[in-house]
């Protein structure tokens, strides 16, 4: 009998199984066995110790425009402090991560104590299957919990070929009518992109010219494969707060062989080519041309004047695996449009993201503290010149957390400083001239909000399935909150015909992670009223998740949300009383 409940309470629950609801039902198994007398009887414990915090815990919340990336996603990391990193079970984490849900939850090693004095630091490059790769330099400066947002782009393509769904401020265009012979294209290649606000101002755009005498390599220098280039062009607006918050490292930069400072972006692009065989196409025999479209009224950030046809400006690339920016020297301003934006023309040999910028050194570590948040409430903040062009910081303040520090801010430049709630609207904003001058205090006019409080336990089930209340135990964990499903549609014209490109988004509610000890750890998240229905992803520390479906809310009303408990592996003790 022991050995068969023995089995049975040792089954762990599957990844993504329906939460268990908890209640108290205490169980007494008595053994088997014949004869008379009574029998000692079985006490099931756990096998495993409890589960501790986690230090610093981190999530990395991969998005594109409809919400959470749901599709397998890799993440890799280096640098000098990517050892402290552990995974969800607390192991050291090997590169690559992967994640189907958009979420990958991690933290950092016991002893890890960042600080603004001794901050963590990592590089991090996020890539997929019809996905832009991506990185980011992501900096801890303090034990609390962090989210860390990556803004992905989808490839995926309306019938002309342009990038469908783009965030605002971002084009792209994406070809596979050309080939490639012996590692030459055997026509000339012209990918071109422009990049239009939402009132069909040209704010950006690129081109990369290719012609057949060329050979295509790889990265080990070796010719592409004869058949079919798939060939992309991205382009990003300097002038878009959305288009901003994809730049790859962020804006806060340590350049090769330049040091630390800020960049002041006047656009950046992303050029991919693939061959037959999958390779990406990484370098070229000799140079091509390739333009970047800069904003109209752009400043040169050297002279203090108006950009005009002949400036000379600085032109960057960005090494995905180093996560690091490089100077790749200049290009040249050739011709203003009609619009008032201008072409910067520059030559390269190989492929990656190619960035305009200008880089300044006088920074200090800014302080934004954010009065007005509520208990459970996380707003999300950008720091952007004014008028915007170029640079933005972003991040988050929490009611534990309500000051923001911007690393390497600009000293002396005019910025305007934004609180969001989850879904975009603007909860407050305030412009100062100098970000360095003082901490700036940033007033918030809360939205109606309702709170969502969660508990997470584990507990010893019976073979019924039933929790052993005497077992439960709190078991902190990562929760990710966002709104139930919504299908939208994206209509667009294309030789005389009218297509409708169907898609799922999902309003952002939060995230959090419980703590705590005794029977249960336990968190509270402040989310908008509207949506009503939002579902929460779970992560434990054990390396399960649990999905909880229609949590309803009530305006001004705290939810209570089922808790969520995750069965453990356990065993049964026999006790020392009785007879036969």
């Amino acid at each position: 009998m022991n050995r068969v409940l023995d089995r049975l309470l040792s089954q762990q629950g599957s990844i993504g199984s329906a939460v268990i609801a908890a209640f108290a039902i205490g169980i007494v198994v008595t053994a088997c066995g014949g004869g008379g007398g009574s029998k000692p009887p079985t006490v099931v414990e756990p096998v495993d110790p409890p589960a501790a915090a986690a230090n610093t815990p981190l999530t990395f919340e991969i998005v594109d425009s409809n919400g959470l990336v749901e599709a397998p996603m890799s993440i890799s990391f280096s640098g000098a402090d990517a050892d402290e990193l552990l995974t969800q079970v607390g192991a050291a984490v090997s590169s690559p991560q992967s994640t189907s849900s958009g979420l990958l939850p991690l933290s950092l090693k016991a002893g890890a104590m960042p600080s603004e004095d001794a901050p963590i630091e990592f590089n991090a490059v996020v890539s997929g299957a019809g996905y832009l790769t991506t990185g980011l330099v992501v900096r801890i400066a303090s034990t609390e919990t962090r989210q860390i947002r990556v803004v992905m782009v989808k490839l995926e393509t309306d019938g002309t070929g342009a990038v469908a769904h783009a965030p605002s401020g971002v084009s792209g265009a994406v070809r596979d009518d050309v080939s490639a012979t012996g590692g030459k294209l055997n026509t000339a290649l012209t990918l071109e992109t422009p990049t239009k606000d939402d009132t069909g101002k040209v704010v950006g755009g690129a081109t990369l010219q290719i012609p057949t005498t060329v050979t295509l390599k790889r990265a080990d220098g070796t010719p592409a494969a004869d058949g079919p280039i798939t060939a992309s062009v991205v382009s990003f607006s300097a002038a878009s707060p959305e288009a901003l918050e994809a730049f790859p490292g962020g804006f806060a930069v340590n350049v090769e062989g330049a040091g630390e400072g800020f960049f002041v972006s006047g656009g950046f692009v992303a050029f991919n080519l693939t061959d037959s065989a999958g390779q990406p196409i990484k370098q070229f025999s000799a140079p091509v041309t390739a333009t970047i479209t800069l904003p109209a009224g752009i400043v040169n950030e050297d002279t203090g004047e108006a950009v005009k046809v002949g400036d000379t400006l600085p032109i960057w690339s960005y090494e995905e695996d180093a996560g690091m920016w490089a100077g790749e020297g200049t290009g040249t301003v050739t011709a203003q449009n009609a619009d008032g934006s201008f072409v910067l023309s520059f030559q390269t040999t190989h492929l990656s993201y190619w960035n305009m910028d200008w880089k300044g050194s006088d920074t200090c570590t800014a302080s934004i503290r954010v009065n007005g948040l509520k208990s459970g409430m996380t707003v999300y903040l950008s720091a952007q010149f004014d008028p915007a062009n170029g640079y933005l910081s972003s991040g988050y303040a929490t009611f534990d957390q309500p000051v923001f520090p911007i690393y390497l801010a600009p000293r002396n430049k005019r910025m305007t400083i934004t609180a969001r709630s989850a879904d975009g609207t603007v909860l407050g904003s305030t412009t100062v001239n100098n970000l360095c001058a003082a901490q700036v205090v940033l007033n918030l006019t809360p939205p109606n909000q309702t709170a969502l409080a969660f508990s997470t336990a584990e507990a010893c089930v019976d073979k019924q399935g039933n929790i052993i209340a005497s077992t439960k135990r709190a078991l902190p964990s990562w929760i990710y909150v966002r709104g139930q499903p919504q299908i939208g549609t994206y209509t667009y014209t294309y030789g005389g015909r009218t297509y409708t490109y169907t898609y799922t988004s999902y309003g952002y509610g939060g995230s959090l992670y419980t703590t705590g000890s005794g029977a249960s750890a336990t968190g509270t998240l402040a989310v908008l009223s509207s949506p009503s229905t939002y579902e929460a992803y779970v992560y434990s520390p054990r390396g399960d998740m649990k999905t909880v479906s229609g949590i309803t809310t009530v305006q001004g009303q705290t939810t209570t949300v089922p808790e969520v408990v995750f069965p453990m592996s356990c065993r049964p003790v026999t006790g020392t009383g009785g007879g036969g």
